[in-house]
């Protein structure tokens, strides 16, 4: 083990080195192209120079046409020659700014290839610090496990403890057991399919290997829950349901006297506790341990995502149970409303009656109570019959 993990180190600081030699390719190509963008631009900078010093020659000729033209007599022929010189000039001019603009871009793009070559500078040392930091943990006698450095006479307990040995695989639920023995199973050469986790008729992993069937039921006990001969006597009998050749007996405890004097003389293997662990120590160990669990990691965030999905549900229930009662309350502080303002109305006819009421019982001469069919009261009355009497005499 030792050998191949130093064969396998070394290859990794060859690949390294590889990498590193590339690298320093890549970066020498870069500062090639670099150097012809330069010469290319220098290039450039004189044929501009050229085109500018040959704008000041056609220049001082339209000048020196200008100071013709006014000479000469004929006017056409002047305007002529002054028309093609001023397109001469306008393509020099668009010839310059075509210049300018790739002269623009070539510095742009040198830009770049600077910015890509820093770049790869940076992680050209990233990587050799990564190599001579893996080298110093190598030659201190540590090695990774799980993204982390450790020394390596503590990886194989690291590990144990961390595929379940140490706990006795308690961190497992049933289900989860049943495919790590069967992750066990593959890597000693069987093939597997783990059944479903009812109707099993109580087998619980199907392997084969050698054209034989082999019935594999797995019991994840405590150590002092001891494994009986009733459940052999129901494996030996579950195997003919499946037609198997031989069956194996997993347990994470022991077997009693009973049951080992069941199994002799049948076609039954049984694994106690000491021979599960030396398998798992002789086949597991050297494998990936993320390898072992995936399939648990993702029985795990299946059950996970069922749950959330459940809760979800529950939740868009209890909103609309929510939403319901809060309309039912709304709808009854309508119908409560509604009984105030007919309470209310009632209360306003109520008071008006009563103050018409109130107007009748007063009399309108003298302002006293009078009864409500009379128009005025007893004294009143009195008084207006005396007063038409003697109005009469």
């Amino acid at each position: 083990m030792m050998a191949q993990r130093l064969s396998e180190s070394e290859n990794l600081l060859q690949r390294q080195q590889a990498n590193k030699k590339e690298l320093e390719e890549e970066i020498i190509q870069k500062e090639k192209l670099k150097w012809e963008l330069e010469m290319e631009f220098t290039e450039k900078n004189k044929d501009k120079n050229n085109i500018i010093s040959q704008i000041k020659e056609k220049e001082n000729e339209l000048s020196q046409k200008k100071s013709k033209i006014y000479r000469v007599i004929k006017f056409l022929k002047t305007l002529i020659e002054k028309g093609k010189i001023q397109e001469e000039i306008n393509k020099l001019k668009r010839t310059k700014k075509d210049l300018e603009d790739n002269t623009l871009q070539i510095l742009e793009s040198i830009e770049k290839k600077k910015k890509e070559i820093s770049s790869l500078k940076d992680s050209v040392k990233s990587r050799q610090k990564e190599i001579v930091f893996i080298l110093s943990q190598r030659e201190n006698g540590m090695d990774l496990f799980e993204s982390r450095w450790v020394k390596r006479e503590d990886l194989p307990k690291l590990k144990e403890a961390r595929i379940g040995i140490s706990n006795n695989f308690s961190n497992l639920s049933p289900y989860e057991f049943e495919h790590f023995v069967a992750k066990l199973l593959r890597e000693m050469g069987y093939s597997t399919n783990v059944t479903q986790k009812t109707g099993d008729y109580g087998v619980d992993i199907i392997a084969k290997k050698d054209n034989d069937v082999i019935a594999v039921q797995c019991k994840r006990f405590q150590e002092g829950n001891l494994v009986g001969n009733r459940d052999i006597q129901r494996v030996l009998g579950a195997m003919y349901s499946i037609n198997a050749q031989k069956c194996i007996f997993v347990t994470t405890s022991r077997y009693t006297r009973q049951a080992i004097q069941q199994s002799k003389g049948c076609p039954i293997e049984l694994w106690d506790k000491e021979i599960l662990h030396n398998f798992v120590k002789k086949y597991l160990l050297d494998l990936d341990i993320k390898e072992i669990f995936s399939l648990m990691e993702r029985e795990r965030k299946k059950r996970l995502k069922i749950e959330r999905e459940r809760i979800r549900l529950l939740e868009e229930k209890r909103e609309k149970a929510r939403e319901r009662r809060e309309e039912r309350i709304r709808r009854l502080d309508e119908i409560r409303e509604r009984g105030r303002e007919e309470k209310e109305e009632k209360r306003i006819l109520r008071e008006e009656r009563r103050k018409i009421e109130k107007k009748k019982r007063i009399c309108p001469r003298c302002g006293r109570n009078k009864m409500k069919n009379r128009k005025y009261c007893s004294l009143c009355k009195r008084e207006i019959r005396i007063e038409n009497r003697y109005n009469y005499y």
